[in-house]
């Protein structure tokens, strides 16, 4: 009779633990959009701020939002006379530039510039304020990005993203590349403890070197709050089990 008792106080703690970890976990939904960057306006290839928008998004310094197949091919109409975009296959480099991310759809290229070049106001920079986060609570951002050399110009470059949530701030590692060279698309998680209800997600890129235009290469941006520890859950039913069994004892005596 005894067992049967310890089996179900035991199942019921079990719930119990999985209830409490559920709760505990459940962030208020964060209020983010458009991480595929493919809800737009105006002319798509283009310049964000001069002829595109990406909806959600604020632009500083040179951006650029391309469609699939057009980065190293049409390139996009921007401020600067011509069109601008980035060496690959399509116009005489094989450094295995793809046609497309591997989110699929739009994606954005970055000015990674630190000063202004001879194309654009550098450096790049895309921004969303964030509402919705919970005080204490982490938050994993996850994005794609990737790193080449604009079209028409040669010579070695480096190129990273800084990537900040409100006043903290990550960066990917550096990457260098030869000239013409691509660097290929990585997965990129950085975690984030919010301290505030609001807070401005940036994205900021950061290359050498001035007149040899490096861009990073964003997409497929998510934020996402991080689950609570599984330790959690086997720390509740470890107390309960504990309590279970002095109990137990305790009768036994």
């Amino acid at each position: 009779m005894l067992n049967k008792q310890l089996s179900r106080k035991l199942a019921i703690l079990a719930v119990s633990a999985l209830s409490v970890s559920s709760f505990a976990s459940a962030a208020k939904a964060v209020n983010f959009v458009n991480g595929d960057f493919n809800s737009t306006t105006g002319t798509v290839p283009g310049e964000l701020g001069f002829n595109a928008s990406v909806t959600g998004w604020t632009p500083e310094g040179f951006n650029i939002v391309y469609t699939p197949s057009t980065v190293d091919t049409t390139g996009a109409v921007t401020h600067y006379p011509g069109t601008v975009s980035l060496w690959g296959p399509g116009n005489g480099s094989n450094n295995g530039l793809t046609a497309t991310s591997p989110a699929g759809g739009n994606f954005l290229a970055i000015d990674g510039t630190s000063a202004a070049g001879t194309v654009g106001p550098g450096p790049g920079s895309v921004s969303q304020t964030l509402s919705g986060l919970t005080v204490g609570q982490d938050y994993a951002v996850s994005f794609w990005w990737a790193a080449g050399q604009q079209y028409g110009f040669t010579g070695d470059t480096t190129n990273q993203l800084i990537v900040s949530l409100g006043g903290q701030s990550q960066s990917t590692s550096v990457v260098s590349l030869p000239s013409e060279g691509f660097h290929p698309w990585e997965k990129q998680t950085f975690v984030f403890k919010a301290d505030s209800s609001t807070a401005v997600l940036k994205f900021l890129a950061n290359g050498t070197p001035d007149g040899l235009p490096p861009w990073a290469l964003l997409d497929g941006v998510t934020v996402n709050s991080v689950p609570e520890a599984p330790v959690y859950i086997g720390g509740l039913v470890a107390l309960g089990l504990g309590s279970v069994l002095r109990s137990k004892m305790n009768r036994k005596k």
